[in-house]
């Protein structure tokens, strides 16, 4: 039971250390042995974690998404759609550059179906809300997201606490689907 603890307390810590490292320094310039010094480990230890550093962008990628997903709860329609955004951006402003370049690396990989079941929650809050073209409206609502996000990190701007961005973004959403189409 100890170890299992451990291993799994050290592949938090790998996880948490190396998200740090991405932010300040980019993906490409991140590499096993600076994870591994930052984090006081061997690189084999790396290596028993994880098989590569794409492995473990693919890791963060996919618990990011699972943290969309758990939104969820017993929320319906608007306030589901508003939660599901608010998160991504919750998300977003911790670590802006790393988490739209996994949100990015998950789309162009073989593997979406994570990011599908966030397009599925967010379609069926639309359904709830009477729209009936939920696949035109999850485009629109994440491309309010990723446009947001994208002006912002263009502009240099600060993402602050993320009440100004969720608060443009829940007005576009609105917009939306007050919008008949």
């Amino acid at each position: 039971m100890y170890n299992c603890t451990k291993r799994n307390n050290t592949h938090r810590y790998i996880l948490h250390v190396a998200k740090s490292l991405f932010e300040q320094y980019g993906i490409k310039d991140v590499t096993v042995d600076r994870i591994a010094e930052a984090c006081g480990i061997c690189r084999s230890t790396f290596f028993t974690h994880f098989a590569s550093i794409n492995q473990l962008l693919l890791e963060m990628a996919d618990a990011e998404t699972d943290d969309l997903i758990a939104v969820e709860g017993d929320l319906h329609g608007i306030q589901l759609i508003k939660a599901v955004l608010c998160k991504m951006v919750d998300d977003t402003i911790l670590y802006p550059g790393l988490y739209t370049t996994l949100m990015s690396m998950r789309i162009a990989s073989n593997d979406k179906g994570s990011l599908r079941k966030v397009e599925q929650l967010l379609e069926r809050g639309i359904l709830e809300c009477g729209k009936v073209d939920a696949d035109y409206c999850v485009s629109l609502i994440l491309g309010v997201y990723f446009g947001f996000v994208n002006h912002y990190m263009i502009g240099d701007m600060d993402f602050g606490d993320g009440s100004d961005i969720k608060a443009k973004i829940s007005a576009a959403i609105e917009a939306i689907m007050r919008s008949n189409f």
